[in-house]
């Protein structure tokens, strides 16, 4: 059974030959789980791409709709899974990074389209949010009101780090007539309002507590992911805990 012509035809005849098959196999032996892991890595980046591109797609086709929502939400949970595995980001490093300005492109909390009816309406594609790193934020946008008259929003919120995520209240709602203006000066607006500077200002606070208003709720945030275009959230408002899946964009 022993064949010593098959056995020959594997042997190298010549040291060069023999020189060629021993690195040929060191070669195999130590690249090809490099190869394997880089393939991988190619292959995850590329899920993320195309799943990244797929949520943003999906949040922006329905960004003011609101009568959708228990369409949107299961396409949108699969897709959140798969973002959320691809991060390795600690707490610290979410939260270093969720500092900012973003714009809202979509989300089903309930909570966001309470206050529109036959008069007025929240104006989905100018909502926005801007993270400080001392420990507050605010929501603001536009409001819409008959003849095409606009209000802007202002909800100044708190937050603090809890395990993964963050503890956040709300403790202060503002109004001003008129548009938020562009964007590019939306942080020198709040920065502005955050300070005490900005004139016009109604304050609604005393009059929006919880529950009939959002001054005086607690939840939790959670991003899931984080990178320098988007920001994927789940949240919940502790009266409730009904989990809302929140997708942002960075602004400059």
């Amino acid at each position: 059974f022993f064949s010593p012509f098959i056995a020959d035809s594997q042997q190298p005849s010549t040291m060069a030959e023999h020189e060629e098959t021993v690195t040929t196999a060191d070669v195999e032996a130590t690249e090809a789980p490099d190869v394997q892991a880089a393939k991988a890595a190619d292959t995850t980046s590329s899920d993320v791409d195309s799943t990244k591109k797929a949520i943003v797609d999906l949040a922006t086709a329905n960004q003011c709709k609101i009568d959708n929502f228990k369409e949107v939400r299961p396409q949108l949970d699969p897709l959140f899974d798969i973002m959320a595995k691809s991060s390795t980001l600690t707490p610290a490093e979410f939260l270093e990074r969720k500092q900012g300005l973003w714009k809202q492109l979509w989300t089903d909390d309930a909570d966001d389209v309470k206050a529109n009816n036959k008069v007025m309406g929240t104006d989905r594609a100018r909502t926005y949010q801007l993270v400080y790193g001392d420990g507050t934020f605010y929501n603001f946008n536009e409001v819409v009101l008959p003849f095409g008259i606009r209000m802007s929003a202002f909800l100044s919120c708190y937050y603090k780090q809890a395990d993964k995520g963050l503890n956040i209240g709300f403790d202060g709602l503002y109004l001003k007539l008129g548009g938020l203006g562009e964007e590019s000066g939306m942080k020198a607006l709040i920065d502005n309002i955050k300070a005490g500077k900005q004139g016009g200002l109604i304050n609604m606070t005393s009059v929006s507590k919880f529950p009939k208003g959002p001054i005086g709720a607690t939840g939790y945030n959670e991003s899931i992911y984080i990178d320098e275009e988007i920001r994927l959230d789940r949240a919940y408002n502790d009266a409730d805990k009904d989990i809302d899946l929140y997708v942002l964009k960075r602004l400059p």
